[in-house]
């Protein structure tokens, strides 16, 4: 794990990968009810909470933080990814929820928003697995961040202009 967190290069997804990492129970994983965001407040605007949808390789929002809702600009608890994004993000996202679930590792993807002449941010998103007391992945505990979105224009700054992936990195073992 010490290989996956040196690779972090922002300061939240560090703080919100050492919060989960420190909960991390003998069987290496950290059950669900172990969470208590008043842990993790300086964080919390940039959490979110993913389930999978039984059956399915969809995933459900759960929860999603003040910063990410200010991105997005709709309430988007309760939906899933295909309900609220479209274009190739969607299987990013996918991919990059349902790897860290089957696998029970933590799991980061990074996308590029651009478009016809605006600046470029980058974005960074990292799933941690959060378990039932049997083991069973039932829930992702997320981060997202924004490098660059600063230097966009205000009427920009949302996911309106088009999200494209770059990368899926899964942690492995050390």
């Amino acid at each position: 794990m010490d290989g996956f967190r040196r690779n972090l290069t922002n300061s939240i997804l560090i703080q919100l990968f050492d919060y989960w990492r420190g909960r991390l129970g003998a069987d290496g994983r950290m059950r669900r009810d172990k969470l208590d965001p008043g842990d993790i407040r300086s964080v919390l605007p940039y959490v979110f909470i993913v389930e999978p949808v039984p059956d399915t390789r969809r995933f459900r929002y759960r929860l999603v933080g003040t910063y990410i809702q200010s991105r997005i600009q709709r309430k988007i608890e309760g939906l899933t990814v295909e309900e609220v994004r479209e274009g190739p993000i969607v299987q990013h996202l996918n991919d990059l929820f349902g790897t860290a679930a089957a696998t029970g590792t933590p799991a980061i993807g990074v996308s590029v928003l651009t478009g016809k002449t605006l600046p470029t941010a980058v974005y960074r998103r990292m799933v941690l697995p959060m378990t039932t007391s049997d083991g069973t992945v039932d829930q992702l505990l997320g981060g997202w961040v924004a490098e660059y979105d600063h230097l966009l224009p205000p009427e920009c700054q949302t996911l309106e202009a088009q999200e494209r992936p770059i990368s899926l990195t899964v942690m492995t073992s050390d």
